[in-house]
């Protein structure tokens, strides 16, 4: 079977894309400048909308009053449950909905429901049952242009990504690289 990566193409249903070992520390690295909380009103100012990978971000941004159109969530920090976040997080977004998402790996359900978020003319927050560690790369190839994704890296600070056709051609890249099953 043959993947189209394109903006606003969907995956086939039931396709994962799974992360090999030899890209893991290619995507340590920050697709973008990584900043500080206090840096962060400043630097997305009125750039258009905002998407927020992470449960910590996502409480980061929205107790700043940034305008998220999109959060992606899992309730759980460092890979651990957290249910502080189900309270912390229940007044982001209009509407909610629920996607199932291992480790390392982009399901189909999490990339198709990225698209119809950035689609809704509402915000959406987006529970993952499972990891949303790699939530940002559809997140960033889908959003329109001129939006802004920002996703936490532990321990120290928030990546910041402003999407333009450079930051969707190197997500694209790196999703065609990934194995498909």
């Amino acid at each position: 079977m043959e993947i189209v990566i394109g903006r606003g193409v969907p995956l086939p249903r039931n396709v994962i894309m799974h992360l090999p070992e030899d890209m893991r520390d290619e995507l340590k690295v920050p697709l973008g400048p990584v900043v500080h909380e206090d840096e962060l009103v400043a630097l997305t100012g009125t750039s258009g909308p905002i998407c927020t990978v992470g449960d910590m971000t996502t409480e980061t941004a929205y107790r700043l009053g940034l305008p998220i159109h999109l959060a992606v969530v899992d309730y759980q920090t460092k890979r651990s449950p957290d249910p502080r976040w189900v309270e912390a997080l229940s007044p982001v977004g209009d509407r909610t909905v629920e996607v199932s998402n291992a480790p390392a790996t982009v399901t189909s359900t999490m990339y198709n429901g990225i698209i119809a978020a950035w689609s809704s003319p509402t915000s959406v927050k987006m529970v993952v049952e499972g990891e949303e560690d790699m939530a940002a790369l559809p997140a960033i190839l889908h959003s329109p242009e001129g939006a802004t994704v920002i996703y936490g890296i532990p321990d120290t600070g928030l990546c910041l990504v402003q999407v333009d056709g450079h930051a969707r051609d190197v997500v694209s890249d790196i999703l065609r690289r990934l194995t498909y099953r």
